[in-house]
């Protein structure tokens, strides 16, 4: 017959067994809260990963953006320095244009058509903003990017010749045989250029090219009097060429907007692509473009549209 030490030993390891066997598990309670607590991590890992690529999309598109603004201002400076007309006239603009989003001239080139003949040939270049379509995820999409204007003629320096290129110059647009256009970019949806002065100021209006006529050494304008088309007018780069107010332009501030390609068709669809010119008004004043954008930028309504612009903005110096 069993003693009761032995009984009394035996009931001390089943309690030692069953607490042991406790220690060893978990209840039903213990795993749903830990699987609820795995599940949490999970979605909190898969939204960081998320936004983490979300922001490498953003960013990408950005530099995508940003690279093709510096390639248009490369191109427009290099243009812009290699244009040489007699007597300082470079560059055509629009005089009554709101947004100041033209520019035309001509880039003489030091290379003949044939070892016959002393006529320069030369580019007929533009830039400006003008209406494209493009096809953006699969979807048809027109809006306004900043183009590039490509011709070449020959000319000779006689007045009446150079008269007859900016008068095709100054068509809007000029005749398609004359000049080529194509895109800079997806997304450059907004083009402006200011004027900064000899005496240090910034004007949205330049001065008009002025001379001598060598005829009765009277002041006369652009090409010794032969008229443009109505509203466009020659610009003055040089003290010898500067008007009556002896001001004139030492360098063009280009200012660019950049919008994603992805972003231009998200506005597009929803109807608020055109808040670009409407709220990004033109300056006014001794201010630049890229001051009066950012200040403005807020009234944009459409998030997608006000958080994807960028701006960009290069001072050229007349060489």
């Amino acid at each position: 017959m069993p003693s009761i030490a032995s009984f009394s030993c035996a009931s001390r390891a089943a309690r030692i067994r069953g607490r042991f066997s406790a220690a060893g598990g978990f209840s039903l309670i213990e795993l749903l809260v830990a699987t609820a607590v795995m599940a949490m991590l999970l979605v909190m890992t898969l939204q960081v990963l998320s936004q983490t690529n979300a922001a490498i999309r953003s960013s990408d598109r950005q530099m995508g953006t940003a690279s093709e603004v510096r390639g248009a201002l490369d191109r427009l400076e290099t243009d812009f320095s290699t244009a040489m007309l007699t007597g300082g006239a470079t560059a055509l603009v629009l005089d009554s244009n709101a947004d100041n989003s033209f520019i035309r001239f001509i880039c003489l080139s030091r290379a003949r058509e044939d070892g016959t003949t002393d006529q320069p040939r030369g580019a007929i270049v533009g830039y400006g903003i003008n209406d494209i379509k493009e096809t953006i995820g699969g979807r048809q999409v027109q809006y306004g990017t900043l183009t590039r204007g490509d011709g070449r003629a020959r000319f000779s320096a006689t007045n009446s010749t150079l008269a007859q290129i900016f008068q095709k110059l100054s068509q809007s647009p000029p005749p398609s045989d004359f000049m080529k256009w194509e895109p800079l970019g997806s997304g450059l949806v907004r083009f402006h250029i200011s004027y900064l002065l000899d005496d240090g100021s910034i004007v949205q209006i330049p001065p008009v090219y002025s001379m001598l006529s060598p005829q009765d050494n009277l002041p006369t304008s652009f090409l010794n009097g032969l008229p443009l088309n109505p509203g466009w007018m020659a610009v003055a780069f040089s003290r010898a060429n500067a008007p009556a107010s002896g001001r004139y332009v030492k360098a063009l501030i280009v200012a660019v907007a950049g919008l994603s390609a992805e972003g231009v068709a998200l506005a597009e669809q929803a109807g608020k692509l055109g808040e670009v010119t409407s709220k990004l008004k033109s300056p006014s004043g001794n201010e630049t473009a890229m001051q009066v954008w950012e200040t403005n930028l807020n009234a944009i309504t459409f998030t997608p549209l006000r958080q994807g612009l960028r701006f960009y903005q290069r001072t050229i110096a007349v060489p």
